[in-house]
């Protein structure tokens, strides 16, 4: 079959599905930042296990990286995509029915076995479809569409308020059951596409190559504040320093990460083609996003609309790790799939780490306060933890100046 067969409005479509269960997945990862106190009540559990309960997903989705690229690249998004929906729908369904802690620890790795391929598939499918010379720009506007499911933190708030976490938890389920039979109907494989026949010897390929690992590491590094505070301290860390505001609008306030992420990933992908460089960008916006946090975690009497600003621009200075999926598709062309998930991977590790170390440093400066069952801590303690953000972010500076090298070439 060829590709003139198939309509620009179907290429679209496929590449805003592909998307759209990006979308999908950045509600999977920050849905707990919504659900924590309630998580920590039903099985009462500590803030270093509450952090476990998020690095389960991570973990998962982590593990899954490489062989999940793989599997992209030798069966096409249109086999795998359905069959990852279907994994969120089962360990969601468990995640919110059961009771006992470690079979929610289960669900939620599954649902990480599913939620490997929201970025991952949603960048495969673009990179299949869109020409190289437009790569930044269409994975930087997937990227908007994608984390734009941050921006729905504060409702989902309401939500939980309204109902409950576990129902909020088997809506999702159910949601990702519609997302697979919708993949089943519309999704197709680029028919230009060659099918990878020798999967493990591009695995070595991309793991033998250094660079990928400065790339996938400064990623991950710059991912950290998303992970960790977007994701889930975040809200309540905002609302431990505006006391007075309620916690659905300190939940807005931290959805402002993803708001940068939104604004800041296109505006990557256009500026980074513009002047022809990757290198310099991830620079500029590692020492940036040190900057912010160091300002966030540390100075007094910041208002509440600078803080809504200084939320926004650390989703703006992390956006532009964005170029190091572009940087990984350029530097392995023979397989961008493999690339993209060995990167993917790499930038999801330190958050995997860092989540329950955050965790671990609030609860060793807990002050033994209680709200209905659930630990609160005090500014003071996050601003602790938060020593470790900008600390990690400003090494990730470090790695783009000095170890990561110019992948832009005008070839592609």
């Amino acid at each position: 079959m060829s590709i003139k067969h198939i309509s620009r409005s179907l290429i679209i479509l496929i590449c805003l599905l592909g998307a759209s269960f990006y979308f999908y997945e950045t509600i999977l990862e920050t849905v707990p930042a919504a659900m924590i106190n309630g998580i920590m009540r039903s099985f009462h559990i500590n803030a270093a296990k509450a952090g476990i309960f998020d690095t389960c997903y991570f973990v998962t989705y982590a593990i899954m990286q490489i062989p999940g690229g793989a599997l992209l690249d030798k069966f096409g998004a249109r086999k795998i995509m359905p069959l990852a929906a279907i994994s969120c729908f089962i360990g969601l369904s468990l995640f919110g029915l059961t009771h006992d802690y470690y079979l929610g620890l289960l669900g939620r790795f599954i649902a990480g076995l599913g939620g490997t391929f929201g970025l991952m598939g949603a960048m495969f499918i673009v990179s299949s479809w869109v020409p190289k010379n437009r790569l930044a720009v269409a994975l930087g506007l997937t990227i908007t569409i994608g984390l734009s499911g941050g921006l729905l933190q504060g409702p989902l708030v309401n939500f939980v308020h309204q109902t409950s976490w576990r129902h909020v938890t088997l809506f999702l389920a159910l949601v990702a059951l519609l997302l697979a039979l919708i993949m089943i109907i519309i999704l197709r494989d680029n028919p230009l596409r060659k099918t990878e026949k020798i999967i493990i010897k591009d695995i070595i390929h991309v793991i033998r190559s250094k660079q990928n690992w400065w790339i996938g590491l400064f990623g991950g590094l710059l991912y950290i504040p998303t992970g960790t505070l977007a994701s889930l301290w975040g809200a309540n860390y905002f609302h431990a320093y505006f006391p007075h505001i309620t916690l659905s609008t300190a939940a807005s306030m931290n959805s402002m990460i993803f708001l940068g992420w939104i604004v800041g990933s296109p505006v990557a992908g256009i500026l980074s083609d513009s002047i022809q460089r990757r290198k310099l960008l991830l620079g500029c916006s590692g020492f940036l996003c040190a900057i912010i946090l160091m300002i966030m975690g540390q100075m007094q009497n910041i208002t509440v609309p600078m803080m809504f600003f200084l939320s926004f621009l650390v989703g703006l200075s992390s956006s532009f790790s964005g170029l190091t999926f572009v940087m990984g598709v350029e530097r392995n062309p023979a397989s961008s799939g493999t690339a993209i998930g060995f990167i993917n991977m790499l930038a999801i590790i330190p958050t995997i780490i860092v989540s329950p170390i955050f965790g671990w440093i609030l609860d060793h400066n807990w002050q033994g306060h209680h709200h209905h069952g659930a630990r609160i801590f005090m500014l003071s303690t996050y601003q602790q933890a938060m020593k470790l953000e900008y600390g990690l972010i400003f090494i990730a500076f470090l790695i783009a100046m000095f170890l990561i090298k110019e992948s832009y070439s005008k070839k592609t």
